[in-house]
C-alpha cells in the first residue's frame, strides 16, 4: 500500500472482496489497511433454504461461537477460580472484526436465518444446556458491531405487554434507526403507555423519519380512573433524547376513542423540527394534532392526507381545515384521500398561497372552481397543480375545472386577469370540462351560439398560452393499466367529451410558446390530435418526450418514423 489513509481507502473501495481477501495476505500493515474494508459491510443473500447458503450458515456458526465464548468467560470471570489463560486473551474474529462493520443484512432477516441455523442443531449438543435463541445471537451480533447503522426498523406489537427480551433488543437497534416504524395497541384501562415511551426514548439523533400506528381503545370506566395530572407525571417520567435529524412523520391509523390521551401532548412536544407530516386515518386525534402542530412544529412545511387504496376517510372537512388553519407557510400539500373538500378547507388552504409549491387533490372532491383558480391566481411560487384522476376500466372520475373559470378573465376590460403562478407553474394536471362539441355526434354541451365551442377553446388556449415555463400538461386523466399502442379505444373506457379539441383549427397553435414542454397528456379525451397535429407540436416543442394516449394511427406512425425519440405511451405507471 502507499501509506496515505486516503489513496489506501481509494484503492480498497476499488477492489472485489476476493482481491481484498488475497492483500490482507501479504504482511502486517496491509493487513491492518485492508481488514475495514474487508468488513465493512456484511450482506447475506436471502436463499429458500439456509443449508444452500454456505455463507449464511458459516456467518451464524461464527456468532453462536463468539456468543458462547462470551458466556463461558461471564462464567469465568464470575468465578474464585478464574484465571486468565492465552485461549481466553485471544479474540474472536467477529470480536475482533466486529467494529468495522457498518451497513449488514435486514435484521429481520438475519433473525431468520439464526432460527433456521439453531433449529438445524437440534438435538443441541455444544456447550450449555440449550441453544440460545435467536433474539440473543442478534443482541449478541450488534453489540460486537457498533458502528452499523440500520436504514429501516419495523417493530410490531399486538399487545401493550411487550416481552423483555424484546425491550433488550430494541435497546441496541432503535438508538442506531434512521427510520423507524412502530405499530402498538392499548386495551388497558388505564395504559401508562411506558413501553411506547420506552421504545421511542431509545431514538438518537440519527433518526430521520418516524412512523406511528398507535390503537389506544379505553375500556368503559377506565379513563376516570387516573386524574390528568397523574398521566402526565407517568408521561414525564425519564429522559428523551432530543431528535435534531427529525424531518418527517407518519401518523397512520391513530385511534384513540377517548380522543385525549396524555401520549398525544408528549408526542407533540418532540417533532419541534419535523418539516413533513403524514397522516392517515387519524380523526380521533385530529384536534389535538392541530394544537399540536401550531404550538410544537413551527418548522412544518409538507402535509400529506392518505388512506388505502384511495378509500373514504373518516376525515371531515372540518378537521382538514383545523389542520391547515395550524400551519405556518405550507410549501407542499397532497390530498391522497377520497374526501369533501368544501369550503372551510378551501379557505383556510387559500392562507397558504404565498408559499405553496406544490398541490396535489387526488382523489378528494368539491373543490369548486372557482375556488381553484383563486389557488392558482394568488400563488407565486407554485410549481405543480395534479387535479387529474386516476381511472381504469371500471372508470369513476371527478370532473373539475369549468372552461369559462379557468379563461378568469376580467368583465370590465375584457382581458384575462393575471395569475402569479405564470412564471413558476411547471407542472399542471387539470381537467378542463364545459367546452360545447359540436362535432361529436353524441349528446354533449349545447352551443349558445354557432361557434362557442371553438371560441371558448380560444380563449383556454390563451390562458394556457401564459404558462410558458410549463414541462408538464396533462389535460386527461390517469389511466391506471397497460395497453398496446395500436388498440383501439376500448367501449368500457370512459372519455370526456366537453374537453379541447387540440387541433389546429380549434387554435392549438397559440400554444408555440411553451418551448419547456416535454410531456402531453390526452387520456380519456375526445381530442383531434392528427398528423397535422403532431408534426406542429414537433416543430414548436423542441424539449417533447413523451405523449400519452393519441388515438390516430397515422399519427402515431408519423412520429415513430421522423421522431423516434419521442416515446408515444398508451398507460399510466404511478404518481407525479
Amino acid at each position: 500500500m502507499l501509506g496515505l489513509q486516503e489513496l489506501d481507502d481509494v484503492i480498497c473501495q476499488q477492489l472485489r472482496k476476493p482481491d481484498l481477501v488475497k492483500c490482507i495476505l501479504v504482511n502486517k500493515q496491509w493487513y491492518s489497511i485492508v481488514v475495514p474494508h474487508l468488513w465493512r459491510a456484511v450482506l447475506l443473500t436471502k436463499s429458500w433454504n439456509i443449508k444452500y447458503s454456505k455463507q449464511s450458515q458459516a456467518f451464524c456458526a461464527m456468532v453462536l461461537e463468539d456468543y458462547l465464548n462470551e458466556q463461558e468467560r461471564r462464567q469465568l470471570q464470575s468465578g474464585e477460580e478464574y484465571v486468565q489463560t492465552s485461549s481466553f486473551l485471544s479474540l474472536s474474529t467477529l470480536t475482533r472484526c466486529g467494529p468495522y462493520i457498518q451497513e449488514m443484512t435486514a435484521p429481520e432477516t438475519l433473525l431468520e436465518f439464526f432460527n433456521i441455523y439453531i433449529t438445524s442443531l437440534r438435538p443441541w449438543t455444544g456447550r450449555g444446556d440449550a441453544p440460545p435463541t435467536s433474539l440473543e445471537l442478534l443482541y449478541h451480533l450488534y453489540q460486537c458491531c457498533p458502528a452499523v447503522e440500520l436504514p429501516d426498523l419495523t417493530l410490531r406489537y399486538m399487545q401493550s405487554n411487550i416481552d423483555e427480551s424484546w425491550m433488550r433488543f430494541t435497546e441496541s437497534l432503535i438508538p442506531r434507526t434512521r427510520r423507524l416504524r412502530i405499530s402498538i395497541s392499548y386495551r388497558d384501562p388505564n395504559p401508562e403507555f411506558t413501553e411506547l415511551k420506552t421504545l421511542l426514548n431509545r431514538c438518537s439523533s440519527i433518526l430521520t423519519k418516524l412512523a406511528l400506528h398507535i390503537d389506544i381503545v379505553y375500556t368503559e370506566g377506565g379513563e376516570s380512573e387516573r386524574r390528568p395530572e397523574q398521566e402526565e407525571s407517568i408521561l414525564e417520567e425519564g429522559v428523551t433524547m432530543d431528535w435534531i435529524s427529525l424531518r418527517e412523520v407518519a401518523l397512520w391509523n391513530c385511534n384513540d376513542n377517548s380522543g385525549s390521551s396524555p401520549i398525544w401532548s408528549w408526542l407533540w412536544k418532540r417533532f419541534g423540527r419535523v418539516e413533513k407530516l403524514v397522516v392517515r386515518d387519524i380523526h380521533d386525534i385530529s384536534r389535538s394534532l392541530a394544537e399540536g402542530m401550531s404550538n410544537h412544529m413551527p418548522n412544518l412545511r409538507k402535509i400529506t392526507f392518505e388512506s388505502r387504496d384511495f378509500r373514504h376517510t373518516k376525515l371531515t372537512d372540518t378537521a382538514i381545515a383545523g389542520l391547515f388553519q395550524s400551519c405556518q407557510g405550507l410549501e407542499d400539500v397532497a390530498m391522497n384521500i377520497k374526501t369533501p373538500f368544501g369550503r372551510p378547507a378551501a379557505e383556510a388552504l387559500l392562507k397558504h398561497t404565498p408559499t405553496l409549491k406544490t398541490l396535489r387533490l387526488v382523489p378528494c372532491y368539491d373543490l369548486s372552481s372557482n375556488e381553484l383558480v383563486q389557488i392558482l391566481a394568488s400563488s407565486p411560487n407554485l410549481h405543480a397543480l395534479v387535479d387529474t384522476n386516476v381511472i381504469s376500466h371500471r372508470g369513476g372520475r371527478y370532473p373539475r375545472i369549468k372552461a369559462n373559470a379557468f379563461i378568469d378573465r376580467d368583465p370590465g376590460t375584457g382581458s384575462l386577469r393575471p395569475w402569479k403562478c405564470e412564471a413558476s407553474l411547471k407542472v399542471l394536471e387539470i381537467k378542463v370540462i364545459g367546452i360545447p362539441r359540436p362535432d361529436i355526434a353524441v349528446e354533449t354541451e349545447k352551443e349558445a351560439y354557432p361557434g362557442q365551442g371553438r371560441d371558448i377553446q380560444s380563449q383556454v388556449y390563451d390562458r394556457l398560452a401564459r404558462l410558458t415555463n410549463l414541462e408538464r400538461l396533462w389535460l386527461g386523466d390517469k389511466v391506471w393499466g397497460e395497453y398496446f399502442e395500436d388498440d383501439p379505444p376500448e367501449d368500457s373506457m370512459p372519455y370526456q367529451i366537453d374537453c379541447l379539441e387540440l387541433s389546429l383549427e380549434s387554435g392549438l397553435h397559440k400554444l408555440s410558446g411553451l418551448k419547456a414542454l416535454e410531456a402531453l397528456n390526452l387520456s380519456g379525451m375526445r381530442s383531434k390530435v392528427g398528423v397535422k397535429e403532431v408534426q406542429w407540436m414537433a416543430e414548436h416543442w423542441p424539449k417533447l418526450n413523451t405523449i400519452y394516449n393519441i388515438d390516430d394511427l397515422e399519427a402515431k406512425r408519423w412520429l415513430r418514423t421522423h421522431h423516434p425519440d419521442i416515446e408515444l405511451l398508451r398507460y399510466y405507471d404511478g404518481p407525479v
